[in-house]
């Protein structure tokens, strides 16, 4: 509290210095005073030196105005060359200034943020180091993993064997015994490395808590170091970039300056702000199951009946038959059965297929067609009156 003057010192940030003197601005001008009265003769503290030059604001009557003092709520700029206790930087729009009633106090307050703001960075880069020294515990154990589910064999035609009559309970029994002594083979776990930020020490634990509710029978969520407090910074796209991972942010945003943005842009880190952590944390889960492997399923699209075999002299084996539900398409996979046991399947779908001489790509309900098999040799078995069913394989995406 208080007013300022012409010859007080005044505080920014770590730098102070000495008011010369006080210049009216018009109202709309920001340099606005919100307690106390800055007068000429108070110390002043700023980031960085400032030149005195005349400020190009003009109050209501014309040029600017001289004050001896400001008083709250009055528009003013303040003149003054500044000493600094580090390398500290622009003074930036926004700085506080504070009003001492000598040197020695705004000696003591200018250091005194100095050493907070040096404690602060400190420990930004105390934790940078730490989450990059996680990072390079972690990425070959998620290379790793990632490597075993990649290691799927590719599908090929498959034969399905004839189906084999129900066991008997001696055998059902022996069967139970082997396998409750075995074991289940457990299912892997895929790991998911997250980079996580939030505003306020306070919602570390409420994200902890919710992170812990994701299921974990089938996905594992790492957070990357550990959750953040505080705007996403170069640092976290660092991570995110190794990690290959979206950045999730509650209640955050890109850090001023431009070069966390800068970096995201390049290294195509997608950063996800979110308001809500339920929000948030669908999106994690959303996240982790687009890393699993998607399961399938097969329709049934289609029926026909085989009335006539027809074995050509090259070994091709042709089968008439009469569609009589929905539609058998050249692409769709195609299995053939007797009784419900199945004789033949080939995921790969037909050879060919014709009506009379002519290639089609599909045969409706109704319509006589002419089927050529892939593995001709493996459907010797087959004969008239047989079913031949026409599938489609159909990829389910995982959830959580």
């Amino acid at each position: 509290a208080g007013k300022t003057k012409g010859g007080d010192f005044v505080v920014v940030g770590e730098a102070f210095g000495k008011v010369r003197r006080l210049e009216g601005l018009a109202p709309e001008e920001e340099n606005v005073i919100k307690e106390g009265s800055p007068s000429t003769k108070t110390p002043s503290t700023k980031k960085k030196p400032s030149p005195t030059k005349k400020a190009a604001g003009k109050t209501k009557g014309g040029s600017l105005a001289t004050l001896k003092e400001a008083t709250p709520s009055s528009p003013c700029r303040v003149v003054a060359g500044f000493h600094f206790a580090g390398d500290v930087g622009a003074i930036a729009a926004g700085d506080t200034l504070y009003a001492c009633k000598d040197e020695k106090v705004a000696k003591k307050v200018a250091t005194a943020k100095y050493r907070h703001r040096h404690a602060v960075e400190s420990a930004e880069v105390e934790r940078q180091i730490r989450l990059r020294e996680a990072v390079a515990a972690e990425v070959a154990e998620k290379e790793a993993a990632m490597a075993r589910l990649e290691k799927r064999k590719p599908n090929a035609p498959m034969l399905l064997k004839k189906k084999q009559p129900p066991p008997s309970s001696a055998q059902k029994k022996k069967e139970d015994a082997s396998s409750s002594s075995q074991g289940a083979q457990p299912q892997e776990v895929v790991p998911v490395p997250v980079v996580v930020k939030v505003s306020s020490d306070g919602e570390v634990d409420a994200a902890r808590m919710a992170l812990a509710a994701i299921p974990t029978d089938r996905v594992k969520v790492d957070v990357v170091g550990d959750i953040g407090v505080g705007d996403v910074g170069r640092g976290d796209v660092d991570v995110a970039a190794t990690f290959k991972t979206p950045i999730f942010a509650w209640n955050v945003r890109l850090a001023s300056g431009g070069d966390a943005r800068e970096a995201a842009r390049r290294a195509d880190v997608d950063v996800r702000r979110h308001s809500v952590i339920y929000h948030l944390m669908d999106d994690i889960k959303r996240h982790a199951a687009s890393l699993l492997p998607p399961t399938t399923k097969t329709e049934v699209v289609g029926k026909a009946t085989v009335l006539q075999i027809f074995d050509l002299s090259n070994g091709d084996r042709i089968l008439g038959c009469r569609v009589t539900d929905g539609t058998l398409r050249k692409d769709h996979g195609i299995k053939v059965s007797r009784q419900d046991n199945v004789l033949y399947a080939d995921v790969h779908g037909a050879k060919t297929l014709k009506r009379f001489k002519d290639d089609v790509q599909e045969v409706t309900k109704g319509l006589e067609c002419g089927i050529g098999l892939h593995a001709a040799d493996k459907a010797k078995n087959l004969k008239e009156g047989d079913v031949l069913e026409a599938f489609k394989v159909i990829e389910v995406p995982p959830e959580l």
